[in-house]
């Protein structure tokens, strides 16, 4: 498999892995440049095009990471770009679901980066748990004793903004 056939294959992938492992809807873009940068720096290390999801998978989540431990050395301020809020509404689009989504968000930025790593791989890119272990390098048990602590958490968290949301029955 050439680089060029990587990058088509897993381009999206890459793009909604720092998506959802934490990157700022500006910085996802460049941190998606880093990761097929590193892949392609590191191309010998994948053996297989089979594996080539977790390898990466792993590198996605190490980008993320150092992305968001140096930022605070940048001098850019982060702002939310009302284009991050609104994505392109359609009918097809409600309030509803906009809202959900973005609830959603706020429950996996709120969860640490270990566990929202393992959430996201497991429940939005329908990875294997082996797969999760090998990308992440972590004990196949590691990998669900994280999934099931993210779970918990989420769920806590989630209902918790149930309860303050006047819209879900609680009160602010």
């Amino acid at each position: 498999m050439t680089f060029g056939d990587l990058f088509e294959a897993h381009a999206a992938f890459v793009f909604r892995c720092v998506r959802h492992l934490g990157a700022r809807e500006a910085d996802v873009p460049d941190c998606a440049q880093e990761v097929f940068l590193v892949a392609h720096q590191k191309r010998e290390q994948l053996r297989e095009s089979a594996g080539a999801r977790s390898w990466l998978y792993r590198i996605c989540f190490h980008v993320v990471r150092n992305h968001q431990r140096l930022a605070h050395v940048r001098r850019e301020r982060p702002s939310e770009a009302p284009a991050a809020r609104l994505r392109n509404p359609t009918p097809a689009d409600p309030v509803e679901r906009r809202e959900t989504r973005s609830r959603l968000e706020s429950v996996l930025m709120a969860l640490d980066a270990d566990k929202r790593a393992v959430l996201v791989a497991h429940a939005i890119e329908e990875m294997s748990m082996r797969e999760i272990a090998e990308a992440l390098q972590i004990p196949q048990k590691t990998a669900y004793s994280r999934l099931y602590a993210a779970r918990r958490s989420a769920r806590a968290i989630w209902e918790e903004s149930d309860a303050r949301d006047p819209k879900q029955g609680g009160a602010r």
